[in-house]
């Protein structure tokens, strides 16, 4: 029984669970136009280190 139960907590666990609620949005650089993919609290350029606003969805 506790076998059962080892392997539901560890599934429950994983990665892709704790991963599934991170929503990465692709937004364009006003800078360099780069489209990259963004999470909520990535506020600067992956590329050139500008600011990116999140009204520029791409």
């Amino acid at each position: 029984m506790k076998k059962q139960e080892e392997k539901i907590s560890s599934k429950e666990n994983s990665p892709d669970k704790q991963n599934k609620h991170l929503v990465k949005v692709n937004i364009r650089c006003r800078k360099c136009f780069m489209v990259e993919g963004y999470l909520p609290d990535e506020n600067t350029c992956k590329h050139c280190g500008s600011i990116i606003y999140r009204i520029d969805i791409y």
